[in-house]
């Protein structure tokens, strides 16, 4: 991905992707107290996300120093976001995630193929936004 900086760079970047059959709770309306349990039939990419275990940010950080969590102006938020490499600049959550052919949402199998997974079979759980959908999961390496 070219760096959202402007200097030209290429810079790696990191996401959460969750496999087919995670489950996500939906908090509980005004009429309920305790929300409910769902299960996916597709993968998920998280993004904007807001809190992670400590078991979580220690993997993280074991990959990379790029991908933290910081405060962006324009969501008046602080998430996990990737950093640029050669510059540190913030690189923006909706190119990487949201936006139809950015390196988490891609168009094809080709695109896909370009995504390493790492695969981290244990309980997980994350305060975030999440996109639903095929993503070319099958054409994504495996580390």
């Amino acid at each position: 991905m070219h760096c959202d900086g402007g200097i030209g760079e290429v810079t790696g970047v990191h996401g959460i992707l969750l496999p087919r059959g995670h489950e996500s709770l939906k908090p509980g309306g005004e009429d309920e107290q305790q929300g409910r349990w769902f299960r996916h039939d597709e993968p998920s990419v998280l993004s904007y996300i807001g809190e992670l275990q400590p078991a979580v940010v220690g993997r993280i950080e074991a990959m990379t120093r790029h991908y933290r969590i910081d405060f962006r102006k324009t969501t008046n938020s602080a998430y996990w976001m990737n950093h640029c490499a050669a510059c540190g600049m913030k690189q923006g959550d909706f190119g990487l995630y949201c936006e139809p052919g950015g390196p988490f949402s891609p168009l094809d199998g080709w695109a896909a193929s370009r995504v390493v997974l790492h695969m981290f079979p244990e309980p997980f759980n994350a305060r975030a936004n999440t996109a639903y959908g095929d993503f070319f999961f099958e054409n994504m390496r495996r580390a």
